[in-house]
């Protein structure tokens, strides 16, 4: 890896790339957290095809690949008024650790930025202790608990995390 990142916009005709690579990345980063059913039901909601080509589609929603010589993982930002939503942004756990991350939230912070928004906020599983952990150190802070209906009864607990980037009076 030359550690130098791009950031590839994602199109219908990746579908079946970004299936694979989520199936390699997510269904792993969240297996302890969940059990077997609770990861194939959630997966299976956020992951299902149709869903996911209409988030492409969406020209308000920002699907990209992260690519570093290769694909190493996934992202998605959308803008709401003047908060940048990071999505998701996913590293494959071999990549995880050399910095990828970090210069991938300082892409997203540069885009918020040149769309004027004063933070870019995010949900985190509250039991992702090492997500929470990257993202403190990156200057984001817990500004909410929230809970939400997931799939099949699946109750999402999650915190929204944000970064100001503008301060306004």
């Amino acid at each position: 890896m030359n550690g130098k990142l791009n950031f590839v916009p994602i199109s219908p005709t990746d579908t079946d790339e970004l299936l694979a690579l989520s199936q390699k990345i997510w269904l792993p980063t969240f297996a302890p957290f969940f059990t077997q059913e609770e990861l194939g039901s959630i997966y299976g909601d956020m992951y299902k095809r149709e869903k996911v080509e209409a988030s492409i589609l969406d020209p308000t929603y920002y699907m990209f690949f992260i690519d570093s010589d290769q694909r190493i993982g996934y992202g998605a930002i959308q803008q709401e008024s003047d908060v940048m939503w990071l999505d998701k942004i996913y590293i494959d756990p071999e990549n995880q650790g050399k910095g990828f991350g970090k210069k991938c939230l300082e892409w997203v912070e540069g885009r918020a930025r040149s769309k004027n928004c004063r933070s870019i906020k995010l949900r985190v599983n509250r039991r992702n202790k090492g997500a929470i952990g990257f993202y403190d150190k990156q200057e984001f802070q817990i500004v909410e608990s929230i809970d939400f209906d997931g799939p099949n009864g699946y109750i999402y607990d999650d915190y929204i995390m944000e970064k100001l980037i503008f301060y306004r009076s």
